[in-house]
């Protein structure tokens, strides 16, 4: 698997799960802060790790790791439980689960705090993917 074509089986689930509900910006899509009318989105970042050989033989066996990264926003000032449900949410959504050929490992929270006038919460879900080699 290619890791354009892993990434957009990552944003693919993402979108159907969230983006398509909670306005969302995907790695390089824009650099400044969204002009959106609600006061929760969402920022969506995957991070490949080391690719390591984890079977020999006839047919080897190669793994692609990585970070799914969602930063959550809301304004400042509007308390956490929007930003606490929604990490609730996308956790939910791929802690334990292998969709498509992705393995998603347990998600972990993190607030990281205000700036800019929005306050940040930060999902980081890990990941691998196998490639089979004929």
């Amino acid at each position: 698997m290619t890791y354009e074509a892993l990434e957009n089986l990552i944003r693919s689930r993402y979108h159907d799960k969230v983006g398509k509900f909670v306005p969302t910006i995907y790695d390089n899509e824009s650099e400044e802060k969204p002009n959106f009318p609600d006061d929760l989105w969402t920022r969506v970042a995957i991070r490949h790790g080391e690719k390591s050989q984890v079977q020999l033989g006839e047919k080897r066996t190669w793994r692609n790791i990585g970070l799914l990264f969602v930063q959550i926003f809301v304004k400042t000032g509007t308390g956490s439980q929007q930003s606490m449900n929604l990490a609730d949410r996308v956790s939910s959504y791929f802690k334990g689960v292998s969709v498509d050929g992705v393995t998603y490992k347990t998600p972990s929270v993190f607030h990281v705090g205000s700036s800019d006038g929005y306050y940040q919460m930060n999902v980081q879900c890990p990941f691998y993917a196998d490639d089979l080699e004929a």
